[in-house]
């Protein structure tokens, strides 16, 4: 069987790829072929996720074999087959590139075609320019900003360690005791 899989991205709404694969194809070979659509490094870390209707996570299959709660099992995308979690219309799936700031492509398989295979993967639609795929701490950005143009002092320890309108009386006779019930 053929599976047809749509991937789009958050970040750009001229942004698609389409690819196609045989479903008896690991992830692995999945990544590859988004990998080579996209034009991304390989060997970055990335994870896919098996996604319910609302796009919640159900299950990952990850690029490198991670340490998972002892009750949960754990797929690598080399030995895990497509077949084993995608077998309908429909299905969907996010692929995570960028752990760091959370972006991920969308996907889903929008066709089944019975009675064929492939080869290889193969991208069949190319539109528009994916996303960088290593984008800089969003965080760092506003930091570095706030730094060079003076709204922010480089030196946070100093931030902390100046006491002086701190009121010991606005705590009262607080102790770590009182906040046992913030904790049931």
């Amino acid at each position: 069987m053929i599976y047809k899989f749509v991937i789009l991205s958050e970040e750009s709404d001229k942004f698609r790829r389409d690819i196609e694969i045989d479903s008896e194809s690991t992830f692995m070979d999945l990544n590859n072929a988004i990998i080579d659509a996209v034009g991304f490094k390989k060997g970055e870390m990335c994870s896919f996720y098996i996604c319910n209707d609302d796009w919640e996570s159900e299950q990952e299959i990850s690029l490198v074999e991670m340490d998972t709660a002892p009750d949960k099992d754990s797929y690598t995308m080399d030995k895990t087959r497509l077949e084993e979690f995608i077998s309908e219309e429909g299905q969907k799936v996010v692929y995570t590139f960028d752990f760091i700031n959370n972006r991920s492509f969308f996907m889903e398989m929008k066709k089944i075609t019975a009675g064929k295979d492939l080869k290889a993967a193969q991208c069949t639609k190319s539109v528009g320019d994916a996303p960088a795929q290593e984008k800089e701490d969003l965080l760092n950005e506003d930091l570095f900003a706030g730094i060079k143009q003076g709204n922010v002092d480089p030196d946070v320890d100093s931030d902390f360690s100046d006491d002086s309108g701190y009121d010991e009386e606005e705590l009262g006779d607080m102790n770590i005791g009182d906040f046992d019930d913030l904790n049931k």
